[in-house]
């Protein structure tokens, strides 16, 4: 049976019983249910409703058939109000409702009068937009528009979203939220000083309230604020979107944007110039062993990275000394890696590496070149290195489009195989002279502790 918003009977024909109907004011309440405290409402019958709800914010949905007997631009806006009301600040619609705000707002009407080309005229059969709508007050249609702007923007419609942008700015005052989605989308294109501009506007509007959902708001964007800044400030990557699909169509596509609204792209983190396409991984060939310490020439490499999964961690930093007929020489390579995936900058630095060293070291594909034209076609000498070491070099090469057949000797297996033991070498010096030692007694053909192979050594 369903029950009367107003009353409470149980009418079973609808959410207002035929007594209320002619005496409601509709919009009236619909307004109240819009702003009806979910939690510690006073509404005896509401909160009965909202009890049997399996979600609590579904009861906002009731708006809807509230509002059914309006004219359309006051029922589609209280249902516009009615979406936003379930989102957590009420300044934005969920993402699987963005589609829908876009059509019931009329946004392509509005693009058309205030597009590129200026205005077009629109056909009376077509519908109006609620964003311009005459029949909305200033401060509904700016309330519509900074929804459709944090919309538009979360959907990388980022000319879009500056067009609504710029029509924002007609207005002398905005409320509430119109002024949360605007220092948002100014955070998110990196113009800080208007985002501050706003941040002050909403700090004084905030002074004389209680509400602690909007003074957590305002405290959001200025911690977004300040985290960017102080980003840029440090020559840090600063915000990028994370979208689900099409990442690097997406990213490039806001590179040019905030490229066309002069915003500067350090090149030394800009997407579009970081990550080349890689060789496809059942395209690029396994890394090979030999097991054999018949070789007496070869590249011992030691590598610094992130952790040991090559698809979440990345290289930091390289060492190689070359062994020429048994002899250590004195060609080496050394260089730091740049991390290029979220976060891991900060791991490396945990590792005493300065992140002004960092910035401007070579991406791993740039070392992998760099590293392969050292090598030639030596065979390449480290710990572990058929588990891990192989594996991110295979990376770097498959980012580098690089395809190299150096043989791999893994050392821990060679050190394994001759008595159980495992000891960790700590450098590339470490690594040859832990080879050559484990060649020469191997070439000797006696047994031999690896304790008294490591006394040796040392």
């Amino acid at each position: 049976m369903a029950i009367c918003l107003v009353c409470g009977d149980e009418n079973g024909k609808g959410c207002i019983c035929g007594t209320c109907a002619g005496k409601t004011d509709l919009e009236a309440l619909a307004k109240r249910m819009i702003a009806y405290d979910l939690q510690n409402g006073d509404n005896p019958v509401w909160n009965n409703i909202i009890e049997d709800q399996l979600n609590k914010k579904s009861f906002r949905w009731l708006v809807f058939a509230v509002t059914s007997d309006l004219p359309a631009p006051r029922k589609d806006y209280l249902r516009v109000c009615a979406a936003a009301s379930t989102y957590d600040n009420k300044c934005g619609v969920v993402k699987n409702s963005r589609p829908w705000l876009y059509e019931i707002t009329g946004l392509d009407n509005f693009m058309k009068r205030k597009g590129p080309g200026g205005e077009t005229g629109i056909m009376p059969s077509e519908k109006d937009s609620l964003l311009d709508s005459e029949n909305l007050s200033g401060d509904e249609r700016s309330y519509v528009a900074g929804l459709v702007l944090d919309a538009l923007y979360k959907d990388y419609r980022y000319e879009e979203a500056e067009l609504v942008l710029n029509y924002l700015k007609l207005f002398p005052e905005l409320p509430f939220c119109p002024s949360v989605n605007m220092a948002d989308y100014y955070i998110k294109t990196r113009r800080y000083d208007e985002a501050e501009k706003i941040i002050d506007k909403l700090r004084s509007q905030i002074s004389c309230t209680d509400n602690d959902i909007e003074k957590s708001t305002v405290e959001k964007l200025e911690e977004d604020k300040e985290k960017y800044l102080k980003k840029k400030l440090q020559g840090k990557r600063e915000y990028y979107p994370n979208p689900d699909e099409n990442k690097d169509d997406m990213l490039k596509k806001y590179e040019d944007f905030i490229s066309s609204i002069g915003v500067d792209i350090p090149d030394y983190y800009s997407f579009k110039k970081m990550i080349p396409d890689p060789i496809p991984r059942d395209q690029y060939p396994s890394p090979k062993e030999i097991r054999d310490t018949d070789f007496d020439s070869f590249v011992a490499f030691s590598l610094g990275t992130t952790g040991e999964d090559v698809n979440k961690d990345c290289i930091y930093e390289i060492d190689a000394v070359k062994v020429v007929s048994g002899v250590i020489s004195g060609e080496r390579y050394h260089t730091y890696v740049k991390p290029y995936k979220k976060g891991l900058e900060k791991v490396a630095e945990s590792a005493g590496i300065p992140s002004d060293i960092l910035k401007d070291s070579p991406q791993m594909w740039e070392m992998f070149n760099s590293f392969m034209d050292y090598a030639g076609d030596l065979v390449l000498v480290g710990y572990d290195v058929m588990r891990i070491g192989s594996k991110f070099l295979a990376r770097a090469g498959r980012y580098a489009n690089r395809i190299v057949n150096n043989l791999y000797f893994d050392l821990k297996r060679g050190a394994l195989n001759a008595s159980g033991e495992d000891r960790v070498p700590v450098s590339a010096d470490d690594v040859a002279e832990m080879y050559l030692t484990l060649r020469n007694v191997e070439s000797k053909d006696k047994e031999i502790s690896m304790e008294d192979m490591f006394a040796e050594w040392e």
